[in-house]
């Protein structure tokens, strides 16, 4: 990215903006935490601090990122967007509402996170395990 239009980007404060608010959206959303973020993108926490001083990551990185944000808020974000786009007025339609599980205890919450995580086979797996030890 070239000097010019990378100080342009800062100087909106767009990227770090918009990740930040996409953060907080998941969280609401999934209950899913900045540490799970680093965890599955395999992104250092330092980066968090560089990307409020203005700092831009790498392509790479930049995709990570936005297909993270993808999958669990089934968005269809470009890397375009997350640079150019300030989120917060463009995802305005995006009606967060209280789930059905807003009630549960942090231990429920965690589960339900760890379950989403799983591919169909073994979620389908875990369900049978429960409904064999329900009975």
């Amino acid at each position: 990215m070239n000097t010019s239009k990378q100080k342009l980007i800062t100087s909106e404060g767009y990227f770090y903006n918009n990740v930040k608010f996409l953060f907080d959206l998941n969280k609401k959303k999934n209950f899913l935490k900045k540490a799970d973020f680093f965890r599955e993108t395999n992104i250092s926490r330092t980066s968090l601090n560089r990307w409020k001083q203005g700092s831009i990551p790498a392509r790479t990185t930049l995709n990570r990122i936005v297909d993270y944000f993808n999958n669990w808020l089934k968005l269809n974000l470009s890397p375009g967007d997350l640079l150019n786009k300030d989120l917060t007025k463009y995802l305005a339609d995006i009606k967060i509402k209280e789930p059905d599980h807003a009630y549960l205890n942090e231990a429920e919450k965690q589960l339900i996170n760890y379950f989403r995580r799983l591919n169909q086979k073994d979620q389908e797996l875990i369900l049978t395990l429960i409904k064999r030890l329900w009975k």
